[in-house]
């Protein structure tokens, strides 16, 4: 987030043929580094001032809680892994044995059933025994064969007992875990509040103790190394202003010395005037702000001085 130093009113002048001169003020490119959690600060580890390095250490929050979150978010998943993985398998191996046991019991019946088919058939044929009996061995084989059909069916079935619906869901709320223990550790991360740019701190925003909410700027840190000018432009020699255009920058301070700065920004709606202005002449004062943004890397040009932009 970019915010401004100071912005002054400035003026543009035509010094010689083809040569645009504005005059400005200079800005620091600042950044508002901010808290992604509540939580209360445990500890600030730098000054008003300070050179600051990229990733550098700032603030830290109180992370017990959050800590205790992960540990708990990371027990839950371990237990729902190891459901999924139950699922995948399928039934338990009780259910299988029994299933087992079934099957064999009526394939056991089975046999016996047709042993005794056969014997009663051959009787049946030499009229030791009545229609009656056969037809009753008749039955008896046809429930016993169809008991162990059943009993085959039934323990192919159990060994694929974990129904598709069952695995989607035992697998949605893994993943669901693994979202939520991903997140714990986001913010046991974000306990830690680093710089995100190598600068200055500018700001110290909270002291340890304080309480700081989601979004809350704990402190502010200027990239010197990139200042930027802005200065505003008549209507009438705006258009030869061109994004990425070179230009000359001058402070007071360094009378010999010229900074080469680059356009970054043209505003598309003119300022300082009402937007009923209509006459030719009065036209000809709307401003256009413009943007320059120069290297400062011995840090020679300070935020808030005034400086003299020249557009060739």
């Amino acid at each position: 987030m970019l915010i401004l130093l100071l912005l002054i009113c400035v003026g543009c002048s035509k010094d010689q043929e083809g040569v645009i001169t504005a005059s400005g003020v200079i800005e620091a490119i600042e950044v508002n580094v901010a808290s992604q959690i509540a939580g209360q600060i445990e500890a600030v580890h730098y000054e008003e001032g300070q050179a600051i390095a990229k990733e550098q250490l700032l603030v830290e929050l109180d992370c017990i809680d959050y800590e205790l979150q992960e540990m708990q978010a990371k027990t839950n998943l371990d237990m729902l892994k190891a459901q999924f993985e139950l699922t995948v398998k399928g039934a338990r191996s009780e259910d299988i044995k029994q299933a087992i046991e079934n099957k064999t019991q009526a394939e056991a019946n089975y046999t016996n059933a047709k042993l005794n088919y056969d014997r009663v058939k051959n009787l049946y044929k030499t009229n030791v025994v009545a229609k009656k009996m056969l037809d009753d061995a008749t039955n008896q084989l046809e429930v016993t064969e169809a008991q162990f059909k059943q009993s085959q069916e039934a323990l192919q079935k159990i060994k694929k007992l974990s129904r598709e619906e069952e695995i989607t869901m035992a697998q949605a709320r893994m993943e669901n875990a693994e979202w939520f223990l991903k997140s714990m550790k986001e913010r046991v991360k974000d306990c830690k509040i680093t710089s995100p740019i190598d600068g200055y701190a500018l700001k110290k925003v909270f002291e340890p103790g304080e309480y700081v909410m989601p979004g809350s700027t704990v402190t502010v840190v200027s990239d010197l190394k990139k200042i930027r000018v802005v200065v505003y432009i008549p209507e009438a020699e705006v258009f030869r202003v061109k994004y990425g255009q070179e230009v000359q920058v001058k402070v007071d301070g360094y009378k010999d010395k010229a900074f080469t700065g680059v356009v970054t920004f043209i505003s598309e709606e003119a300022e300082f005037t009402p937007k009923n202005i209509q006459t030719k002449d009065e036209r000809v004062k709307l401003m256009f702000a413009i943007k320059i943004m120069v290297d400062n890397p011995e840090l020679k040009l300070k935020p808030g001085l005034p400086a003299d932009v020249e557009f060739k």
